[in-house]
């Protein structure tokens, strides 16, 4: 199967809409269930422990140590001997994520000294050869500058402000351009995250109505290639930052839909480029305040024409208390950037109608992403 394959057969596996959130109720009734029934000091201790998984998950990452098992289990003696760790600690950890569903014991049982560890599904997809794996997402979550910001969330909330400004000096965007490492592992993270949310899109949209499709702040370009794939008479534009365009330039070399694609360079806050029938924001919107949402969609908004698209993809918090992806999004947004947040549907449609939009047509996509197609109000 083809890296290009992949993402389209893994959607295909992915249960209906309608079955998608009774699934994640029942979820959070058994973990509700679970906290009930063990003494309350428990529960507290459980759930303390994540910020030691998200950081453990990412120093695996970053030592090899799934890539390492990819061809079959392996001691932690025998990883730490090529790896040039320690054998003990590297079991240690080993052990720790085993319980968390990230590797198993070949042969079932307890984790031992002695005992050959493998990779579990969830786990392959930190594989840096995964051509549909999060292994950047990971790193991204763990990495050492996010502890920093992560540090001075309090200053977040009891100011409303950015922590990346508490904690660097500068807005989140501005940050990553200053520093390449993170700003090439934050693309990685988008990139890596894109990859069947692109496919789940294009499975749900049609695409082939555009002749010219925008993708606005597209990141490195996997999602417009993955549009253009499923669109081919489409002719691609992807707007980005100076720094991502010269990434994106790379990533897309050797895809047969790159003779396709024109990279801009371009300032989302100033215009958008004309002559496009159809505008992609794929989790864009969610990185701004209502107002700066409101200027972004209104140079969309003024390129359009009146048989254009837009096409915003994003999040939508529930009306209920379960726990979602929408909710956590939405104070990650709180504290990289201050101004970004996660909206109900109700708050998307009066953001729709403040940059003279409407909804004209609405998917919710197995991920349980909206997929809100536009039209000029």
């Amino acid at each position: 199967m083809s890296a290009e394959d992949l993402p389209r057969a893994l959607g295909k596996r992915l249960p209906p809409v309608w079955a998608v959130e009774p699934g994640l109720r029942v979820r959070n009734l058994l973990g509700k269930a679970h906290r009930q029934m063990m003494p309350p000091a428990m529960p507290v201790l459980e759930q303390m422990d994540r910020m030691i998984e998200v950081r453990l998950v990412a120093v695996a990452c970053e030592l090899g140590l799934p890539d390492a098992l990819a061809h079959g289990p392996r001691t932690a003696a025998d990883l730490a001997g090529a790896g040039g760790l320690d054998a003990d600690a590297a079991f240690r950890v080993l052990r720790y994520l085993t319980s968390k569903g990230w590797f198993r014991v070949e042969g079932g049982g307890p984790p031992a000294a002695a005992s050959a560890f493998g990779l579990t599904t969830t786990g392959s997809l930190l594989r840096a050869d995964h051509p549909d794996g999060l292994r950047d997402w990971a790193r991204f979550a763990g990495a050492d500058w996010m502890s920093t910001i992560w540090s001075h969330a309090a200053h977040t909330v009891r100011t409303g402000e950015s922590a990346t400004v508490a904690a660097t000096g500068q807005e989140f965007f501005a940050f990553l351009d200053a520093n390449p490492a993170a700003d090439a592992l934050f693309d990685g993270a988008m990139r890596s995250g894109s990859g069947l949310q692109s496919q789940l899109l294009v499975d749900a949209v049609d695409f082939t109505r555009f002749g010219r499709i925008c993708d606005v702040a597209g990141g490195t370009g996997r999602t417009l290639a993955t549009v253009l794939a499923a669109a081919p008479s489409a002719q691609g534009v992807l707007v980005e930052r100076e720094t991502v365009i010269d990434r994106a330039e790379q990533e897309l070399t050797g895809r047969p839909e790159a003779r396709r694609v024109e990279l801009v360079v371009g300032d989302m806050f100033a215009g958008m480029p004309a002559g496009c029938d159809c505008y992609l924001l794929l989790a864009v919107v969610h990185d701004w305040d209502d107002a700066a949402a409101v200027t972004i969609l209104s140079h969309v908004r003024d390129q359009m024409g009146l048989v254009g698209r837009a096409v915003v993809v994003e999040a939508v918090v529930p009306a209920r208390s379960d726990a979602d992806f929408s909710t956590m999004a939405d104070v990650l947004m709180l504290v990289l950037t201050g101004a970004g947040r996660e909206r109900t549907h109700d708050e998307f449609v009066a953001l729709f109608d403040a940059a003279g939009l409407r909804i004209d047509h609405e998917t919710v996509l197995p991920n349980l992403f909206h997929a809100f197609e536009l039209a000029v109000s």
